[in-house]
This record gives C-alpha cells, structure tokens and sequence, in this order.
C-alpha cells in the first residue's frame, strides 16, 4: 500500500518543511487526501444551508410572528392599562418580560435546529464520496489507495505479474490523470476532479463534468480555485482529443458542466467573472423541504471550450497569470 500523503484537514501545516507549492494528478500516495478534501468540501456545504436557512427572510417571519403573538398575548393587558412609568415598576410585568425573552431565545434554537434537519440530505451527500467513491474519481479510491505510485513499484509487489493485472493498474493511473491536486508544504491543500459526462453527451457536443471541487478554508482567498479550474479546461481538451482522434465522438463542441447549489454564492459569483453561464435550475430531488420552503435548487453551469490548437496556446498563458496569484502562499501560516 502507498505510504498516504498527509491527509488530516485538522492539523496544521508544518512551516518546517520547504514552502514548495506543486500540481500532481491523482496517486494512490494521495487518495486519502483527495477524498478527505472532497468530504470536507461537502460536509461544509450543510453548514453553509444551515447559515442560509437561519438568516432567511422566511426563517425570522416565522420567529419573529411566534415571538409576536406571544408577546401579545403575555403582555398586552399590562400595555394597554398601565402608563410606561407604572410598567417599569411593576415586578409582574418584569416577570412576563424576561419570560418572552426567554421564548424569544427558545424559538430561535428550535427554528435553528429545525432547520438544520432540513440540510440533513447533504450529509448524505457527503456519504456518498466515501462509498462511491469511483462516481467522482473514476477510480475506488479504497483500492486505489493500495496500489503504488508507478509501475517499477507495482511490479515489485508482485511474484507473478498478470498482464490483466498490469492492464488494470495502468487505467487507473490514467484515470487518476483526470483529478488535479494542488500540494503545499507536502500538504495536498485543493483538490478537482472530472469525468466524462456521458448523460449529456452526443453527437453534437461532448460534455465533461466537474464532479468536485474543494479547497482548504485558510486558503480559499489566494485564487487556487481558478487555478483548478483553467487545469480543467486543459484536461477537458485532451479527453475531447482523445475521444474524436479515435472515433468515439464527432462533436466539434466541447463543454465543461459544474452541478452546485443555489446557495453557494462566492463559487457562482468566481464562475461568472470566469465567463460561466447559468444552465439549469432544478427542483431538489431529496431535501425537498429546503427546496420549497427556503428556494434551494440544484444549479448547472457551463462553459463552452475552443478546441481549435491555437487556443491551447491561449489557455497556458491564462494559467500562468492565474498562477502568479498564489505568491502570497509563503507568507501563510
């Protein structure tokens, strides 16, 4: 098995270590990491609705309408008979106004927890990377993890090598081609992963799909999604390339899909300044409440790739100025 590339999410960098920042594609060495990074990325996406639900207009109509029904009804024979100096000095008044404050606060926690059992289906959501795991990588990554990092050490682990076996291990490897680290400090930091996207795919376009995308909070500000996500635009080309040079597809058209939800608004507003577009809206299959109650949808957004030779020129250029973004990385702690 692969000795696993720092994987904990919890622990801080070790600032001894040389401040290198690097790519590498998916390894067995990093599949702990990877898989870590994109739990994480969907565990943080229940905390985020849960913040969205709260700070609605329609969760502080309901707590605000209990709150002032119950006020009314504790407090308005005081109100209505009693002069303000009189309220003041009145210990029963006092008494029934501390008691709604107290109710106040009582129906903010249940409207907080009742609403964070709306986000509950998210949780699953993030289940799901750990038990199909071969859905977002292309690879199960608990297998995956097993293997070694190139073939002189594969085949050192074998007595007697199958040529089924070497075949195997070869396409993962080409599958982990399709997932991009970023690693800082030998700390895998940000992870993206793609696969090809055969539901949307056919003869007039072919369609790749981000099926995660996932960077350290500490980080989130020094432009490494972008970095990501100009990596994906390269890699999405070579498939394309791959698959028409042998006769798989014969679209000229190449898109790249990214499924996120409504709420998450720093990621739409970076896909927007990217030249992304608003594709579908959808009705949540599961969390059905969340989505009728508070608006949440499933979103889909696209962008349309050149896959003209000269624009590979092009998009190089743009990762090296999105690149020179992360300077400010070694003086991070």
């Amino acid at each position: 098995m692969a000795i696993q590339k720092d994987e904990s999410l919890v622990d801080p960098i070790d600032h001894t270590v040389t401040p290198r920042i690097y790519a590498s594609k998916l390894t067995p060495s990093l599949s702990q990491a990877a898989l870590n990074l994109l739990i994480d990325y969907r565990r943080t996406l229940q905390s985020d609705l849960n913040k969205s639900i709260f700070w609605s207009l329609k969760m502080w109509t309901i707590i605000l309408s209990t709150v002032s029904i119950y006020s009314y009804i504790q407090l308005n024979d005081y109100i209505q008979y009693q002069s303000f100096g009189a309220l003041i000095h009145n210990s029963s008044f006092i008494y029934e106004l501390v008691y709604v404050g107290f109710f106040f606060i009582s129906a903010t926690v249940f409207c907080f927890t009742a609403g964070s059992m709306f986000s509950y289906f998210l949780k699953k959501h993030a289940d799901d990377v750990l038990t199909n795991s071969k859905e977002f990588f292309g690879v199960d990554l608990m297998k995956f993890a097993a293997l070694a990092d190139n073939v002189e050490e594969f085949k050192k682990t074998k007595k007697q090598l199958k040529k089924q076996e070497l075949e195997e291990y070869l396409q993962n490897l080409e599958e982990g081609k399709n997932t991009q680290l970023i690693v800082y400090r030998e700390k895998p930091i940000g992870v993206i992963a793609l696969q090809p996207d055969l539901e949307h795919s056919n003869d007039e376009q072919y369609v790749v799909s981000i099926k995660g995308l996932s960077i350290r909070r500490v980080y989130a500000d020094a432009g490494l999604q972008e970095d990501l996500i100009n990596w994906a635009y390269s890699r999405a080309r070579e498939l394309y390339l791959n698959h028409h040079n042998h006769g798989v597809i014969n679209g000229k058209s190449l898109k790249i899909y990214f499924e996120i939800f409504s709420f998450e608004t720093t990621l739409q507003k970076m896909l927007k300044n990217l030249g992304w577009k608003l594709i579908e809206s959808n009705d949540l299959e599961d969390g059905r409440v969340a989505g009728y109650f508070f608006g949440v949808k499933k979103q889909i957004w696209g962008i349309t790739l050149n896959v003209e030779p000269k624009v590979e020129a092009e998009t190089e250029e743009v990762k090296t100025e999105s690149k020179s973004k992360n300077k400010n990385l070694r003086s991070r702690k």
